[in-house]
């Protein structure tokens, strides 16, 4: 049930359901930069848009750029463990994202 509720939740948003039909209908992997310029909003809007959609598992995003941030912190930071949290490297205009589950 409160997985349903955050599907709802995500997916009430009207820009954020049309991004997600956007990747579903693209059967490819799409940019920040792309979804930023179909839906006419700042890339950190975009951004912030497939996150939530990432948090529920509808998406996903390159893991190459995730990879390549956390061996960063780690290395720059050898004494910290890191705590991984969802979402905490969000990625780049160069990142892409790809549908994992359709609701069309």
């Amino acid at each position: 049930m409160e997985n349903t509720l955050k599907l709802t939740n995500v997916l009430s948003d009207p820009t954020r359901y049309n991004i997600y039909q956007f990747i579903v209908k693209h059967h490819k992997e799409v940019s920040v930069v792309e979804i930023a310029g179909e839906f006419d909003i700042h890339q950190n809007v975009a951004r912030l848009h497939l996150s939530k959609l990432e948090d529920i598992n509808l998406v996903m995003v390159c893991n190459m750029h995730r990879a390549f941030l956390k061996g960063m912190f780690e290395s720059l930071f050898a004494e910290i463990d890191l705590m991984e949290e969802e979402n905490i490297f969000q990625g780049c205009e160069n990142c892409t994202y790809t549908a994992k589950l359709s609701l069309v």
